[in-house]
């Protein structure tokens, strides 16, 4: 099933009670949680990762999805769903510019579009 990102509401939360009725955003890498990478803290960059809606795990247009606490992002009242299904994709943007250094000496190409 397709889709990655979304909004939704936690359901179940087994050991979690907390987070039951939260309002949530989800990070979309599930780690395996036994190579060498999550135990160093690396989940997102498993070898062995699964990806919402991309590879090997139901997406977000299921009527429900399952992902691990520690994915979940809660959800302040003053972001409205519209606005919040864009996290995922403004964090991916983000983490881009954590793992590729861009530096003054370096060109790079810009695309804007014209309002």
């Amino acid at each position: 099933m397709l889709g990655h990102e979304f909004v939704a509401e936690v359901v179940d939360a087994p050991g979690n009670p907390t987070w039951l009725g939260n309002r949530v955003a989800g990070e979309i890498n599930i780690g395996c949680g036994d190579c060498d990478l999550c135990h160093r803290g690396l989940e997102k960059h498993c070898r062995k990762r699964s990806a919402v809606g991309i590879n090997g795990h139901d997406g977000a247009f299921a009527e429900y999805l399952v992902l691990p606490v520690a994915n979940l992002h809660p959800l302040p009242d003053t972001i409205s769903n519209e606005e919040a299904v864009f996290i995922e994709p403004l964090a991916a943007a983000f983490q881009i510019l954590e793992q590729v250094k861009i530096t003054p000496q370096m060109r790079v190409l810009c695309k804007g579009t014209a309002d």
